[in-house]
């Protein structure tokens, strides 16, 4: 099965084809870095003279402007207000995000290895998610991407989602 980006017909990635039909691959794609920062609008000016396009805002529960997603290609830079309702306090990186098909069969399969996660919830964003820690306490985030969520709109017609 493929996927149309641009006009042009691709097929996916022989890896992540590879990864699912031999049911190995828990992750199939980078999703996004985040970076913490006082300064949303600043940041998003400055990546988007590098290159990177504005794609969407989430607000928080109370309406505000929360996370500002740039978009390279199908991947995204997470711009997360300091401060704000996400955990972290400081300024700069924030986290890693990894995509997975089944966000259950991977919690279980991760738990099965020793690894602890949060529980899969629901993100203001429309798609299941859940964290774990790296051995330095590093913040991943792990994503399953549902259809009609702003990231899966996006990058519609670009990465097959």
């Amino acid at each position: 099965m493929g996927y149309f980006a641009k006009g042009i017909f691709r097929s996916p990635s022989p890896v992540r084809v590879k990864c699912r039909l031999a049911n190995l691959c828990m992750i199939y794609d980078f999703g996004h870095a985040a970076i913490t920062t006082p300064n949303l609008h600043q940041m998003r000016d400055f990546y988007e003279k590098l290159g990177l396009k504005y794609s969407f805002t989430l607000n928080d529960e109370k309406g505000n402007e929360w996370i500002i997603y740039m978009r390279l290609s199908s991947t995204f830079l997470e711009l997360i207000r300091a401060g704000g309702t996400h955990k972290g306090e400081g300024y700069g990186f924030a986290h890693l995000c990894f995509l997975v098909d089944d966000m259950y069969k991977t919690v279980e399969d991760l738990e099965k290895k020793g690894i602890k996660t949060t529980e899969p919830k629901m993100g203001l964003d429309g798609n299941i998610q859940c964290w774990v820690k790296d051995p330095e306490g590093n913040d991943i985030e792990l994503m399953q991407i549902l259809p009609g969520s702003p990231q899966a709109k996006a990058v519609k017609g670009v990465s097959g989602y």
